[in-house]
């Protein structure tokens, strides 16, 4: 009886939970399919290279990365691993695996990582978790030379004075800071 009470008044939440999990799955997915077509030419007129040379290319591919890394560690900051576990686990007891989409990829982004909220960090994290998403590390690394070679808002001529070139290229060293997780080679470097 107390199982039937749990599953009415729960499973529409954890439902919630398990779309929003799906959804940063299929974000990711969605990335990852884009960059792989764009390399290997599936657009006949573009290539990374083409991309990160047109302005809005260049924003859109460098805010899509670091969106995925943004959407990451909030989601790890904001419901710690434990917790996403046993709402997975919780989803899965009530609905069965055959009315689950990408369930196995779904657990695998969402396993608990070692973080805790206010607690010690572990060891290689986030490159360790963000290592988990699997994008080209090759259109990272040049999404990170795009980021700190050019001022991909064109905050320069808003702030022509050398003095307030941080406050231009604020947004974008954000960016950079998290889309280096990415690549720890390169961040360790």
């Amino acid at each position: 009886i107390v199982d039937e009470e749990l599953s009415e008044t729960l499973e529409d939440i954890l439902k919630r939970f398990y779309i929003f999990f799906e959804s940063i799955h299929k974000y990711r997915c969605d990335l990852v399919k884009y960059i792989q077509d764009v390399k290997t030419g599936f657009y006949l007129q573009h290539s990374i290279d083409l991309v990160l040379l047109d302005k809005d290319g260049r924003q859109l591919l460098c805010e899509a990365v670091y969106l995925l890394g943004a959407i990451l560690l909030l989601l790890d900051l904001r419901i710690p691993g434990p917790i996403r576990e046993k709402i997975i686990v919780a989803y899965y007891r009530y609905q069965g695996e055959s009315r689950m989409t990408n369930f196995e990829d779904v657990c695998r982004l969402c396993k608990a990582t070692g973080f805790i909220p206010g607690g010690k960090v572990p060891s290689g994290y986030p490159e360790d978790y963000l290592a988990r998403v699997d994008i080209d590390e090759d259109v990272v690394d040049m999404v990170i030379g795009r980021l700190q070679a050019d001022d991909i808002y064109l905050q320069t001529r808003a702030f022509p004075s050398p003095r307030h070139r941080s406050v231009a290229l604020a947004t974008q060293s954000c960016m950079l800071y998290t889309i280096l997780y990415f690549t720890p080679r390169t961040l360790h470097k």
